[in-house]
C-alpha cells in the first residue's frame, strides 16, 4: 500500500500569504517542459518533494538528460556534474542548481 509522503519543511510564509490562484483546468507552469531530475546528492525526501513539485507543475518528467529542456541537480561543480551528463547538454538546457 503506498503511502503519503511527510515533509519536515513547512510552507514558506509566501505560500501561505499568496495561495495558488490556479484552478484544475490550467496549466501548471511547467507544463510545456521537459525535466530531468539527476538524484545524485540528493536525499530521499528531497527526491520526493522535487517530484512532487514536478507533477503539481505539470512538467513532464524524463528518464534521460537527452530528452530534457530542463535539468534539476544539487550538483555545482563542473567536473562532478560532467560524470552524468556530458558538458555540452549540460549547457544547452536550463538548469537548476540546488543549493
Amino acid at each position: 500500500m503506498a503511502s503519503k509522503h511527510v515533509y519536515s519543511r513547512s510552507p514558506s510564509p509566501s505560500l501561505l500569504l499568496h495561495p495558488s490562484k490556479r484552478t484544475k483546468s490550467s496549466p501548471g507552469i511547467l507544463a510545456s517542459h521537459r525535466v530531468f531530475i539527476l538524484q545524485t546528492k540528493l536525499s530521499h525526501e528531497e527526491i520526493s518533494e522535487i517530484f512532487d513539485l514536478a507533477d503539481k507543475a505539470d512538467a513532464d518528467v524524463v528518464s534521460s538528460p537527452d530528452e530534457a529542456d530542463i535539468v534539476i541537480t544539487a550538483i555545482g561543480m563542473r567536473k562532478r556534474l560532467e560524470r552524468h551528463l556530458d558538458w555540452n547538454l549540460a549547457v544547452s538546457v536550463t538548469s537548476f542548481f540546488l543549493q
